[in-house]
């Protein structure tokens, strides 16, 4: 197999990055495509280069339907990988990319069987899962005082793209947090205003919060908080999930349905249904550092065995062979 991975930049920390080395492992021919500040015309010249067997694009981003058709006239097949989720219905913009590729796949489990009952194209679940060569179980421990917290959260603040008032209940729920207990947050912002939506005592430290970086964030922090944009779509949350375990963190998360089919609730991690909840978690949790580092340990051992992005990358591989 001839493999072309297209993907929004290729960065070392980028899920496309580890997928090209997982490709390396499997033996696979594979070729790279970053489509952020380049054309459809350059993206068909790749494939007229390469001649890759399957093209995996992953979100597609700029690529329209009418360039996958093209990418399948040529002679390469298309998989769409689609491992975000801005709506809990089916988006129009993704449906019609769907249609245009030979196999989809979605981290969206509860969406499976609505993509699968508006196109022929076959439609599979799959999550992106971790991948464990970016998160080293031993770390020296100098200067993780640095990284210390009782609650840590990693992502954005605030988008300047999307649901406006789901970050406005994120900067709700945090800013809870925040009058209750130690917050920080972590990672480069998406909204060039962040700091003055939010106020006084920003809480941010606009440092990657990548890989090794994130095992110390998780590890020094007693509780690393997981917030979802959608919390109703049937086994679809942030992928912050498995990364989050496996760089050992204890982690707090709010409840989707058919969590409980992948995790066990006060084993794995722990999750809430209200901010009131989640509260009184965080507070019951700091208190109790031994519970923290049992639940902690048996995720991270979880996630190692079941959810890798090796595992992943493995089932991609046994749909397109």
């Amino acid at each position: 197999m001839k493999l072309l991975i297209v993907g929004p930049d290729f960065h070392p920390w980028s899920f496309e990055t580890s997928l090209e080395a997982l490709s390396r492992r499997h033996h696979i021919e594979s070729h790279r495509f970053a489509w952020q500040g380049a054309t459809e015309g350059d993206l068909l010249g790749c494939v007229r280069q390469h001649r890759p067997d399957w093209m995996l694009g992953l979100n597609l981003g700029p690529v329209s339907p009418a360039t996958l058709r093209q990418v399948r006239q040529a002679g390469t097949r298309v998989a769409f990988w689609y491992v975000d989720c801005f709506s809990p219905d089916i988006e129009d913009a993704v449906l019609e990319r769907v249609h245009a590729a030979d196999v989809f796949f979605t981290t969206a489990g509860g969406l499976v069987r609505h993509y699968r009952a508006r196109t022929d194209t076959p439609v599979h679940w799959l999550v992106e899962g971790a991948w464990l060569p970016g998160f080293p179980q031993r770390l020296p421990p100098y200067a993780w005082e640095a990284y210390r917290s009782e609650v840590a959260f990693v992502g954005n603040l605030y988008h300047v793209t999307h649901d406006v008032a789901a970050f406005r209940r994120r900067e709700r729920l945090l800013k809870q947090v925040q009058s209750r207990f130690g917050l920080r947050v972590w990672g480069p912002q998406g909204h060039p205003r962040a700091r003055e939506l939010w106020g006084d005592d920003y809480p941010v430290t606009e440092w990657p919060a990548w890989h090794a970086e994130l095992v110390k964030i998780c590890r020094s922090s007693d509780v690393v908080l997981g917030i979802n944009h959608y919390n109703c779509i049937d086994r679809y949350f942030s992928n912050r999930t498995f990364l989050t375990l496996a760089a050992g963190g204890f982690h707090l998360t709010h409840y989707v349905p058919g969590l409980e089919s992948m995790f066990d609730n006060h084993r794995h991690l722990v999750w809430y249904r209200t901010e009131g909840e989640c509260l009184d978690l965080i507070a019951h949790y700091v208190a109790r550092p031994q519970e923290r580092q049992r639940i902690a340990a048996c995720g991270q051992a979880l996630v190692r065995q079941k959810y890798s992005m090796a595992r992943q990358f493995s089932r991609l591989l046994r749909h397109l062979q």
